[in-house]
């Protein structure tokens, strides 16, 4: 029984060990030094390179199978949007946006899909280092290896306009309207 746990083990440190490697290869130019003229992407990479480096939006990674569940990755447009510098916010779980104001359902959720390996998309009333609070619109893909195990979780979060948020309120209440009838 020992040296099964010892395999497995060796086995997860070996994973993290890989997508570390992974993530390092595509982390932008802020973060690791551009590739030399000699070593050209692959354009799978290039396209890869690009999405992760995007302002527009936050693109994040969480290691599950470690305590805490602690930010392994960040890209430039998490430090742009909250604040928190790579420094700050990897090695932490990113319950640090949170705030009394954050709906506890919400959190429910994400414990649930966290637990459930499920990928979910939800709006979080969030809180940026500077206490500026934002409507986070959060979509989180557990990365599931072909043995079932979900060790990471990709996040992509990006702030909601409050008329994208008054217009994602009219949609479930006009939902609701029609399979509860209220409101008639």
């Amino acid at each position: 029984p020992g040296s099964a746990r010892a395999e497995v083990d060796a086995a997860r440190a070996k994973d993290r060990a890989a997508a570390a490697a992974a993530v390092a290869e595509v982390r932008s130019p802020r973060q690791q030094p551009p590739p030399q003229a000699t070593e050209p992407l692959s354009t799978a990479k290039l396209l890869l390179r690009t999405c992760v480096e995007c302002k527009g939006y936050c693109v994040v990674v969480s290691e599950m199978c470690s305590p805490d569940q602690p930010l392994v990755y960040i890209n430039p447009g998490f430090e742009d949007l909250t604040g928190y510098t790579p420094a700050e916010a990897i090695g932490h779980n990113c319950r640090f946006l949170q705030s009394n104001l954050t709906d506890p359902g919400a959190i429910m959720l994400l414990k649930w899909s966290i637990a459930s390996k499920v990928a979910c998309r939800i709006q979080l009333l969030n809180v940026t280092r500077g206490g500026r609070c934002f409507w986070n619109l959060l979509s989180m893909h557990p990365c599931i290896e072909s043995s079932g195990r979900a060790d990471y979780f990709l996040g992509v979060q990006c702030e909601m306009e409050v008329t994208e948020l008054a217009a994602v309120m009219v949609e479930v209440h006009a939902w609701q309207r029609a399979v509860h009838g209220i409101g008639d």
